[in-house]
This record gives C-alpha cells, structure tokens and sequence, in this order.
C-alpha cells in the first residue's frame, strides 16, 4: 500500500520538473530517472526528447533480460541436441562424411577433445543467434505483462477487484442497458427473441421496438469498447495518475526470463 501511495506522487513530481537537469541550470544530469510522458501532450512522447517544458527528457524503453541459469539451460540444451544428432548419424549413416570428420586423429582422446571443441563452437555460434532473437521477443508486445497483472502484483488492486472488472468487460449490450435501468428485464428479454427471428443486431432491435434511442446504443457501445485502466477508474478502483503510472511499468519495465 505504501507503494501505491508514493508511485502516482513520484509521476507527479517527474512531471513538474522534468526527469533531467537543464544543462544551462546545473549542467548534472540525474541518474536513473527517465520521462514517463509529455507534460505537453500527455501520453504521447515528443520526438525531439522534450517534454513540453523545455527540459530534455529520455524515453523509457523497455529492458530485455535473459537470467544467467536460462543462459546456461539455452546453452546446455543446444549441446546436447547437436551431441544427439551427431551419434545419431553415427548409428543410423557410419559411411557420411559428418561421422567421420573426427576420425583426423588416431587417439581416442584427441578424437574425443576435437569432438567436444567442434561441438562448442556450433553450440556458442548458435546461442548467440538464439539469445538475441529471444531477448527481441522479450521486448516485444507479445510478451508484454497484462495490465490486470501488473496491477496485482503492484499491490493497487485486490483480486476481487479484478475478477469484476474482468466480468464487466465481457457484458453485452443488452447487459450494459439493463445495469444501467436504460431497458428492462422483460424488454430485454423481448427484443432477444425478436432478434433470434434474424431481424439483425441487438442494439438495432432494441432501436426499433422503441426500447432504447440511438444515444444509448452509442453509450453502450462505448461502454463494451473501454479498456481496463478505463473500466478501474469508472469504478473507483484506480485514479488516472495509478493508471499512468501502471502503463509505464507495463510498457518499459524490465523484462526477465
């Protein structure tokens, strides 16, 4: 809880006066800290690096990070895989070229250290390969956490909370006009079976059996299409400042693996 207090007041405060010391004041530059938004045009980024207010700011950019005991798994499963394959084709091909290329020396041992060399350079040449596509799909947006789970890991919202909102955003129309008293059970209920007739979408029937008027459809529309920041700050869950501050760890804050 005391992180939610402190975080939406830090964004605030970063707004205020900017996330780096003009050169011509101090000309320090503060570490660590990097812009979360445009004070001019908040939720947009200037490309130019400024924030609106004339201070030169860094934009966050997302932080990609393969732990070292993944390293090492990555790094142990391609051995073995390229070891499999080679005594496999020593079993199954002994006449090819790839099961004898270590037949070069007369000892077993030599044949043996060659072998493992040999193995390790493939090994390292294709882990590297491998390490740099996975940590560009680390910063990629397929692997970006949820909203829903960042703001429970952070402590802003209860599980409870989450499961609501979660329910909410799968109501339909019909459902969203009838939490909110703008139709009826019955009416509902009515324009349902109308509309399994084939007399179209439901929001139009509603329309034409006078239960709703086009503004609520256009409301409940905008209703199914709000996004769940949006839906946390109609209930009272989150402030827009809990919100700014969540997208910005969703979007830029280091990612493992």
């Amino acid at each position: 809880m005391i992180r939610r207090f402190l975080a939406p007041r830090r964004v605030e405060f970063l707004r205020r006066v900017g996330v780096m010391k003009s050169p011509e004041n101090s000309g320090e530059k503060r570490e660590g800290e990097k812009a979360t938004e445009d004070i001019g045009n908040p939720g947009t980024a200037s490309p130019e690096g400024f924030n609106g207010t004339g201070i030169t700011a860094q934009v966050r950019k997302p932080k990609a990070q393969i732990v070292p005991r993944t390293r090492f798994l990555f790094f142990a499963a391609i051995f073995y895989i390229l070891l499999i394959a080679y005594l496999f084709i020593i079993l199954f091909f002994p006449q090819s070229k790839v099961a004898s290329f270590s037949a070069v020396f007369q000892s077993f041992w030599a044949q043996s250290l060659f072998l493992v060399l040999c193995l390790a350079g493939i090994t390292l040449s294709l882990y590297g390969l491998f390490c740099f596509a996975f940590e560009e799909y680390l910063k990629s947006r397929w692997y970006r956490p949820k909203f829903g789970g960042v703001s429970l890991k952070e402590s802003y919202i209860t599980k409870e909370q989450l499961k609501a909102v979660l329910d909410e955003q799968e109501l339909r129309i019909g459902e969203i006009l009838l939490h909110s008293g703008r139709i009826t059970k019955e009416q509902l209920e009515t324009a349902l079976t109308h509309q399994q007739t084939g007399s179209g979408r439901l929001g139009e029937v509603l329309k034409q059996m006078g239960y709703a008027e086009e503004e609520d459809i256009y409301w409940a529309l905008g209703k199914m299409q709000r996004k769940m920041g949006e839906i946390m700050m109609d209930k009272g869950f989150l402030t827009k400042e809990d919100v700014d501050w969540l997208l910005d760890q969703q979007k830029s804050g280091p990612r493992s693996f």
